[in-house]
């Protein structure tokens, strides 16, 4: 549940200072360094996905 929520508001713009309050968390850059990665991710998963739409449309 934790993680789904603040991968949700960091998903909507939400400060991570403020997702490491909502969650509890004494310093603010545990959870920056956890979810910002996270984040990462998701932006690599997003630009391959974008590859792959644009080698189908070109293929087409």
């Amino acid at each position: 549940f934790r993680r789904s929520l603040a991968t949700n508001l960091l998903q909507n713009n939400v400060g991570i200072n403020v997702i490491s309050e909502i969650l509890g968390h004494s310093v603010p850059d545990t959870a920056g360094k956890y979810y910002v990665q996270l984040d990462l991710e998701n932006l690599k998963k997003c630009a391959l996905e974008m590859e792959v739409m644009d080698y189908v449309r070109k293929d087409s």
